[in-house]
């Protein structure tokens, strides 16, 4: 897990670090789905704050706690407990003491959150029946179509997030001359090796109608 105090600390400095190298090396100390999710909860509770007429740095014990209460039903409870932390380590960063987040009336809150019922809901993977009926509606007669048809193929072939499918570029493919007939795929980077040492994954050459290798040639070659 991604150290808040790092993350809270570098939002609050960045804005006043005058090289631009600097900055984007700050930046770049932190995942960028991290340095979003931080970002959007800061946000998400400002607007929360405008909209019930409270402050919320510094908050008081009640605000916080209130914040919870309100949440409740739109938010999962990991959600909720997620964005007390950052409020947490956001006044942490502020020398703000005491901290509001650490209150007994917000400790007591988040006990109740926990003893209250959820329901998670589990996305549903794709399948290879849910793939062939995708690549049925897109033939590759578009650029697009081929664009589409090469990122689900090669996603499902590869079980990687879509931060990692993205990341990939024309270069990190290679054909490989000896063994099975596929391509090597070079991942530089995953949620689970922050430091970029990288790995390496095979798309295997199928030769059936969701065959990765088959669609990634195919909008290249256009």
């Amino acid at each position: 897990m991604t150290d808040l105090t790092i993350t809270t600390t570098t939002l609050d400095t960045i804005d006043r670090v005058v090289n631009p190298k600097t900055a984007d090396l700050m930046r770049g100390s932190l995942a960028q789905s991290t340095w979003r999710a931080y970002q959007r909860d800061r946000v998400t509770i400002e607007a929360w704050g405008v909209t019930k007429g409270v402050e919320v740095m510094p908050a008081t014990p009640i605000t916080v706690a209130n914040y919870v209460g309100d949440m409740v039903g739109r938010l999962s409870p990991a959600t909720i407990t997620r964005r007390v932390a950052m409020w947490s380590r956001w006044h942490d960063a502020q020398k703000v003491d005491p901290n509001p987040c650490r209150s007994n009336e917000v400790r007591a809150t988040l006990r109740g959150l926990r003893r209250e019922p959820t329901q998670v809901r589990q996305a549903k993977p794709l399948s290879v029946a849910d793939l062939r009926t995708i690549l049925t509606v897109t033939p590759a007669t578009t650029t697009i179509n081929r664009r589409d048809r090469a990122l689900l193929t090669v996603g499902l072939a590869l079980g990687c997030r879509r931060s990692e499918l993205v990341a990939l570029n024309i270069e990190d493919l290679h054909k490989v001359d000896q063994g099975p007939p596929g391509l090597s795929v070079a991942i530089r980077r995953s949620k689970t090796d922050q430091e970029a040492v990288g790995t390496t994954a095979w798309l295997p050459m199928t030769g059936n109608p969701t065959c990765p290798v088959t669609a990634v040639v195919s909008w290249c070659r256009h």
